[in-house]
């Protein structure tokens, strides 16, 4: 077979922006695209280039099988490409030189990739002769510093000005308008910046994962048998992901803890006793529950103080009373390791350091954070020693309902002490690292 001319007979292309996708969704819906744009089956393709970067992986060095695969196999020849920014061009050539060849009719090129976050930088290992690692590491020189240079370069010896660069911009712009895969569409964002394009974006994710967790959480309770029209509509109505947590703890599947050896000795009763009867001592009414498995009172009770402390940190209005709380009063602190101060000089500013958690700016969190990771300071997340330990209690204490200083009263509110000092303080410490957004988005400066 004689060619002498190729044709490109459909395109393609997957909306440029950044929506937290694979690679290969991008390529594959372009692919898709081209196809229908030509009127061609997937199953009349005698051959894939595809072309990638190495910024994916694997599934990228072989981008032609990767798409391919992803598409459907049938059997056909593939092949990928890597050059940087002239993969394209070079996919584009292998699929051109396959038809003229006369080995394939049809070919189909697949383009895809996707970036970290931040600027781009040159891969690992020290190349001295390659002008963009020299640029970047003794210069410092990211992409729109070398972008910027290279446009000054471009004025100084073509005789380019600012105008001429201006009326690119704004032709590009116009042409965006009217392009339903174009980024920045001002007709439809109403002229947001990147900021705030930004903003909408997490937030669709991070709406997006709610409502898959909440979907595997209905699914996950409905197995159970345990989903209840008011559960479902809490569940529905959850607005935060932590909110949402907060309602599945008591039916996420969890290891054998000692509430449940306590309930499998038959001290439930007992604890639920001690709440309705605060007149009498719970010593009194631990007496009735030894068995060969509870040898003697304090066991009783320390089981039903087990129970009791389970039901607290399982309590969804109260994990978010606390958290709350924590979000706006609670201290960070930081304090050296004895015999890390000359390892963690770099860190001397947070070898005693404390300040409101609602205060703390995200470079300032994660500067501790890492000084922690390498073992030399310590953190605490905690309400002030003086006055918001005694308020934590309280709030655990009043979901016991716990109003006089009967001996049952007495005896809660010691539970109410220690499920906070060894259960619920360490929680509400991970779950602030944890969740708190203002570690990765907050304000950049102090």
């Amino acid at each position: 077979m004689s060619v002498e001319r190729v044709h490109v007979a459909g395109v393609g292309m997957h909306p440029w922006g950044k929506w937290g996708e694979n690679f290969v969704t991008y390529g594959v819906a372009a692919a898709r695209a081209a196809l229908a744009d030509a009127g061609i089956d997937w199953s009349d393709v005698g051959f894939v280039a595809g072309a990638d970067t190495m910024r994916n992986g694997y599934p990228g060095y072989v981008a032609g099988a990767t798409f391919a695969q992803a598409l459907g196999w049938t059997g056909i020849p593939v092949t990928s490409a890597y050059g940087a920014c002239a993969s394209g061009a070079m996919a584009l050539e292998a699929a051109r030189q396959r038809i003229l060849s006369g080995m394939c009719d049809v070919a189909l090129v697949v383009g895809a990739d996707t970036t970290p976050k931040g600027f781009l930088k040159p891969n690992a290992g020290e190349r001295t002769d390659d002008p963009d690692w020299l640029r970047f590491h003794l210069l410092g020189a990211t992409n729109p510093t070398y972008f910027a240079l290279y446009a000054r370069r471009r004025m100084e010896l073509f005789g380019a000005t600012t105008e001429d660069f201006t009326a690119v911009k704004v032709k590009n712009a116009a042409h965006g308008l009217s392009n339903p895969n174009a980024r920045y569409r001002k007709e439809v964002t109403g002229g947001l910046d990147d900021t705030q394009l930004r903003k909408l974006s997490d937030r669709l994710a991070y709406l997006r994962e709610l409502e898959a967790r909440r979907a595997t959480i209905l699914e996950t309770i409905k197995g159970q048998g345990k989903l209840t029209e008011e559960l479902a509509r809490d569940i529905a109505a959850a607005d935060t992901k932590a909110t949402l947590e907060d309602i599945y703890l008591p039916y996420k599947p969890k290891r054998r803890t000692k509430a449940m050896i306590a309930r499998e000795n038959g001290l439930e009763p007992l604890a639920d006793r001690i709440l309705a009867e605060r007149a009498t001592a719970p010593e009194t009414l631990a007496a009735d529950f030894i068995t060969e498995a509870v040898p003697d009172v304090k066991t009783a009770l320390d089981g039903a103080r087990d129970i009791l402390a389970e039901r607290l940190t399982e309590d969804a209005g109260l994990i978010g009373d606390l958290r709350a709380f924590m979000e706006k009063e609670a201290f960070f602190a930081a304090r050296v390791v004895e015999g890390q101060e000359e390892k963690g000089a770099k860190f001397s500013d947070y070898f005693d350091h404390r300040e409101l958690w609602a205060n703390v700016p995200s470079h300032r969190a994660l500067a501790m954070l890492r000084a922690s990771n390498e073992g030399v300071v310590t953190l605490e997340i905690a309400p002030d020693p003086e006055t918001g330990v005694a308020r934590a209690e309280e709030m655990v204490a009043a979901r016991l309902g716990i109003s006089g200083r009967a001996p049952g009263d007495l005896w809660l509110r010691k539970v109410a002490g220690w499920t906070w000092r060894v259960k619920l303080s360490l929680s509400m410490m991970l779950d602030l690292l944890g969740t708190r957004e203002t570690l990765l988005r907050g304000p950049a400066m102090a």
